[in-house]
């Protein structure tokens, strides 16, 4: 096992997770961080932990705080997670804020908001984990921020859906209508998914977005399925998929809809395209998606919680 820090964030980068901001007041008024090192520990009672820096300015304040907020950032908020990741004095008077009921800064905006009275704090090497009891919490339908290997994901489409990784990309989609799911033949009888080199939409004719045009799908792609990296004959490329739905059909134009029931006798073209379908075609039948990340065959599935 590799001794190299630099090499060990990086395997860390691969797990993909929600990006949140931590605040709370003191006596010189509201400070916060940005962190994604947050997750649920208990139901009942219900605690949560996050995990800030001894290095950190705000450290000293919230290793003592008896409340705080973390507030867990929508896919519209990159800029907000950019603000509180840096050591500004002004990050408050940048953000629109209120007091919460426990006294620490909800922001605007976000997907959710879980409001914290202290609990325990643990030392943890260079960082300490502080043991919330969730005493208040909201949320909102939209979508969370994401965080991959350095770079911002989004779970919603839009023309900055994934941050630019700087390698080439793949980005397809699982699309259902009624049952089906849009598959592309090939002259050989085997099926492939709707595949472009980006979203879109852009000058790029091969992006996703031409692609759905081109074969007359209407479709609306509702959150991300998977990303992965892969490299082969030295070079590094990025796959990323997700699943939605199609709303409207003209002709369909070079598709073929096959029932989620015929899907595991078919020819696929490809083993990404054939493990994507088997795993949602599974999800589908179970109702539990997950959203898998890193590399191609080593990496994580987290599902999405509801």
């Amino acid at each position: 096992m590799k001794n190299d820090l630099k090499e060990f964030r990086n395997v860390l980068g691969t797990f993909l997770t929600g990006v949140t901001v931590v605040t709370t007041t003191g006596t010189e008024g509201p400070r916060g961080f940005t962190a994604n090192s947050f997750t649920s520990v208990s139901l009942d009672p219900p605690l949560v932990l996050i995990c800030i820096s001894r290095f950190a300015r705000s450290y000293d304040l919230f290793a003592q705080a008896e409340t705080y907020s973390i507030n867990i950032l929508s896919e519209a908020q990159k800029d907000v997670s950019s603000i509180f990741a840096t050591s500004a004095a002004d990050k408050f008077e940048r953000v629109r804020w209120s007091q919460g009921e426990n006294g620490a800064p909800s922001i605007e905006g976000v997907t959710a908001l879980l409001e914290c009275r202290r609990r325990d704090v643990f030392d943890a090497g260079d960082h300490v984990i502080l043991l919330g009891e969730v005493t208040g919490f909201s949320h909102t339908p939209q979508n969370p921020l994401g965080y991959y290997r350095g770079g911002y994901v989004f779970l919603g489409l839009s023309q900055e859906s994934v941050a630019a990784s700087g390698a080439p990309l793949r980005v397809g989609a699982i699309l259902e209508r009624n049952g089906a799911v849009a598959l592309v033949p090939d002259a050989d009888g085997r099926y492939a998914l709707p595949t472009g080199t980006s979203l879109g939409p852009n000058s790029d004719p091969s992006n996703l977005h031409e692609i759905l045009k081109q074969h007359r799908l209407n479709a609306t792609l509702n959150v991300l399925f998977s990303v992965f990296e892969e490299v082969e004959s030295g070079h590094k490329r990025v796959s990323i998929f997700y699943r939605g739905t199609v709303d409207a059909l003209t002709e369909g134009h070079g598709i073929r809809f096959v029932p989620l029931a015929e899907i595991a006798d078919l020819a696929i073209a490809n083993e990404d395209a054939a493990g994507l379908l088997r795993r949602y075609v599974r999800e589908r039948r179970e109702d539990t998606f997950t959203i898998f990340s890193g590399r191609r065959n080593d990496g994580t599935l987290n599902r999405v919680v509801a």
